[in-house]
């Protein structure tokens, strides 16, 4: 009776605790969720929308309201062949119910980043314990990169969840459940709607490798490729075919050869990069982490018999020789890395904290001033070499939120090396959130203030008149996206010129350029042919009138 008493207060106690820390790790999950929703969505809509893709996209999803057509996309009046479109239909859609605004344009952006930080505390869970889930989640949450991704109207934070979702399918039929495969196919079939075949290429690579580090290549069998292929085709390739019957060839050879093949063997759009390129990117993007990486990495290289461990050193490694070793290099092509890496780091914390052993995190502390050094650094030369004036008013809002970082990171350092990494872990997180949260609140407002785009634009817009020619030097995308209709722009004086001087002198033209452009180069050649309208902030607008050449010695001072 004695015995049969004590087991039985002994389960009840075992489910004591076990209920407690299930309270606790629900606790802490509604609070990640609570910082990803301040992180990720407030004040998501206050800025204009940046110059180049963000205006582009959005205008490319509200092509599609305008002319009914959702199967091509169509850019400033013309079939665009870039990407392929579930991010443009989702943005269209939320347009057609709720209107288009910058909030609209950045939503899934930041839903599916945010849907990121979800998967990776799952993942982290599943690989290795529910506390690493969590504190993974916390990390890829408060990483800088991660962040404002997930703050800027592209699809990079799309295509890294479906791309981690790949991961997870895998790693659940890895461990058994079979079905699950069949969910990577899933996600690799909408990442390739999302950003092209990269995100099946990407993924099923580095999965290869982790097998054949492993020896286990022969478990490629368990996988049902026929019914995941079939899965792939319908969802991922279905809208390429319908595109290349009715495009044909220059749709196979922009999509396919251009902007797949090429963007990987050759340099598109100038885009290229030395070897080393995403060193620097990972320090700075991965700002505070990066300074962990060496502690994650030594961890898991002593446990990668276990295969957990193998993974996060695999897939980390896989992914930056594979874009280094591309042609075309961007910061964000490396963004599927921070999942995993924040799972990395996030184990190495519980094992540190856990198993009593400060040691562990000890080049952490130490490294943290040294990728804050970099921080400055990269701001510092950044700013005042390529927008000295902007940066100088910026300077006094950016200035404390730097220092608030600085200053709460070095006093989790000081913590971390004296080894109460309990308390300096929660130090350095704290600093990093209100780091982040000053960002939204002080600094972003004062870019703001320095630009123009939104104004300009609309001022644009409503210059143009019916059945003007619409020319634009040095603007933006913006200017097509804010006015809601179509320019001809050029990116130099020379092709300027050309665009100026087809215009017939019985047609009159409105043109937008930067003001300096219009003082320093196109106005000491223009003579009479253009006429200053408005001057909007640092732009001007200009007409060329009716009944005037804009061949009068401008064309041949050029």
């Amino acid at each position: 009776m004695s015995s049969w008493v004590a087991r039985t207060e002994g389960n009840a106690l075992a489910r004591e605790g076990t209920n407690a820390a299930a309270a606790h790790e629900r606790l802490w999950a509604a609070a990640l969720t609570v910082l990803v929703g301040l992180l990720f969505f407030y004040d998501l809509g206050a800025a204009a929308l940046w110059d180049q893709d963000e205006s582009k996209y959005t205008g490319v999803a509200q092509a599609m309201l305008r002319t009914g057509d959702w199967l091509t996309l169509h850019w400033n009046g013309e079939p665009w062949f870039v990407h392929p479109p579930l991010y443009m239909w989702l943005v269209a859609a939320t347009g057609a119910l709720v209107g288009f605004s910058e909030f609209v344009a950045r939503f899934w952006s930041a839903f599916f980043a945010a849907a990121g930080v979800g998967l990776t505390a799952v993942l982290g869970r599943a690989m290795f314990s529910p506390r690493t889930g969590l504190l993974a989640g916390f990390v890829l949450a408060t990483t800088l990169q991660w962040f404002a991704q997930a703050r800027i109207a592209v699809f990079d934070s799309m295509l890294a969840f479906w791309i981690l979702g790949v991961v997870y399918a895998f790693w659940l039929g890895y461990r058994g459940r079979r079905a699950a495969y069949l969910w990577a196919f899933v996600c690799a079939a909408l990442g390739t709607m999302t950003k092209g075949p990269v995100a099946a290429v990407l993924p099923g690579l580095g999965l290869l490798v982790f097998l054949w580090r492993r020896g286990q290549l022969d478990r490629l069998r368990e996988i049902p490729w026929g019914s995941g292929l079939t899965l792939y085709a319908v969802l991922g390739l279905g809208w390429y075919a319908a595109s290349y019957a009715l495009h044909g060839e220059p749709f196979a050879r922009t999509v396919f050869g251009y902007y797949t093949v090429n963007r990987y063997v050759g340099v598109v759009e100038g885009q290229s990069g030395p070897l080393w390129y995403y060193v620097p990117v990972l320090l700075l993007g991965a700002l505070p982490w990066a300074a962990f990486f060496p502690a994650a990495w030594a961890h898991h290289v002593r446990h990668r018999s276990d295969a957990a461990s193998d993974l996060v050193v695999t897939w980390c490694v896989f992914v930056v020789v594979f874009f280094s070793l591309a042609g075309t290099k961007l910061p964000n092509y490396v963004l599927s890395v921070y999942p995993i890496a924040a799972i990395a780091i996030g184990r190495t914390w519980e094992v540190a904290i856990t198993d009593d052993r400060p040691q562990a995190l000890r080049s952490g502390w130490a490294l943290l001033g040294v990728v804050f050094v970099l921080l400055i650094v990269g701001v510092a030369a950044y700013g005042l070499v390529l927008y000295p004036q902007e940066f100088r008013r910026v300077a006094p809002a950016l200035v404390p939120t730097v220092g608030a970082l600085l200053v709460g990171g070095a006093t989790s350092a000081v913590l971390g090396l004296r080894g109460s990494q309990r308390a300096a872990i929660p130090v350095l997180g704290a600093s990093v959130v209100a780091f982040l949260l000053l960002l939204i609140v002080r600094v972003a407002p004062e870019i703001e203030r320095q630009r123009f785009h939104r104004e300009v634009a609309r001022a644009a817009a409503a210059a143009a008149r019916a059945g003007e020619v619409r020319i634009s030097l040095w603007t933006w995308n913006s200017l097509i996206y804010y006015g809601n209709m179509e320019w001809r722009y050029a990116w130099d004086v020379y092709e300027f010129r050309r665009l100026l001087c087809r215009v017939h002198p019985r047609q009159t033209a409105v043109v937008v350029m930067p003001l300096w452009a219009w003082e320093e180069s196109i106005r000491p050649l223009a003579g009479r042919a253009l006429v200053v309208e408005r001057v909007v902030a640092d732009h001007v607008i200009l007409r060329k009138p009716y009944g005037r050449s804009a061949r009068c010695g401008f064309e041949q001072a050029m």
